[in-house]
């Protein structure tokens, strides 16, 4: 078992969020509730963080690039995304829990991966461990 020298970051979406989603649906009539989209939250690896001025330094640093993962998840047409994307705006459209500190229990090393394929940026091994 390995700890790593990250927090972990739980990022569940809140109503705000879901009533835009909801708002641009397709006319299949679906509407999603609150409850549903939070049954799988997204976890976010950020540097350690031990306290909540870390968080906040963290979310400073991180919010654009979560923020516009969410939207991603649930719209794919940028366009259609709010142009504002402050770090209060993400606060209030989601729940934003720092878990801790992060184990890795396998034995085999982690690897990184950029839109699901591995990260072949630099020629050495992508393992993290």
């Amino acid at each position: 078992m390995f700890e790593l020298d990250r927090s972990s970051l739980v990022v569940r979406p809140r109503k705000p969020l879901i009533d835009w989603v909801n708002a641009l649906s397709d006319e299949d009539g679906h509407k999603i509730s609150v409850a549903e989209a939070q049954d799988n939250p997204e976890i976010f690896l950020i540097p350690e963080v031990e306290d909540e001025h870390g968080l906040a330094l963290a979310l400073a640093t991180h919010h654009e690039e979560i923020f516009e993962h969410l939207l991603w998840s649930w719209v794919v047409d940028e366009s259609l995304w709010p142009k504002e994307r402050s770090v209060e705006m993400l606060l209030s459209w989601c729940d934003v829990e720092l878990a801790g500190t992060v184990f890795d229990l396998p034995e085999e090393p982690i690897h990184a991966y950029v839109d699901d394929e591995p990260d072949v940026s630099d020629e050495s091994d992508e393992s993290v461990n």
